[in-house]
């Protein structure tokens, strides 16, 4: 999935948590790299942008495919042209903490990420 925002940045990958609080996007390369975190209003349905955006990719002008969130939301997966990004999720801010020993390289680019329980 490909989305713009008004700002003119295009987005990839979007995904929302399990609980529906927080948003996160790949920023499509070509218009920097990272993944943005928005804070979703449980009234309106609103996003906001959340302190620390956009978050680091290792590497720059990565484009990311997809993201998986195991349920309870504390840990965020990111398949990208470069291989498995994992990150922790703080559940209060939705800030992201690169997971050590990620990223893992695979011989192509990953298109696609999903979690079984």
């Amino acid at each position: 999935m490909i989305g713009k925002t008004d700002s003119g940045v295009y987005f990839s990958g979007i995904k929302l948590n399990p609980a529906g609080t927080f948003v996160y996007a790949g920023q499509f390369p070509g218009f920097g790299s990272g993944i943005h975190v928005y804070a979703v209003d449980s009234s309106s349905g609103g996003l906001t942008p959340i302190t620390g955006n956009p978050f680091p990719l290792p590497a720059i002008d990565e484009l990311v495919n997809s993201f998986a969130i195991p349920t309870p939301g504390n840990l965020l997966y990111v398949a990208t042209g470069n291989g498995l990004v994992g990150y922790i999720v703080d559940a209060n801010t939705g800030a992201l903490a690169q997971i050590l020993l990620t990223p893992v390289a695979f011989g192509d680019a990953l298109t696609g990420i999903a979690i079984t329980p």
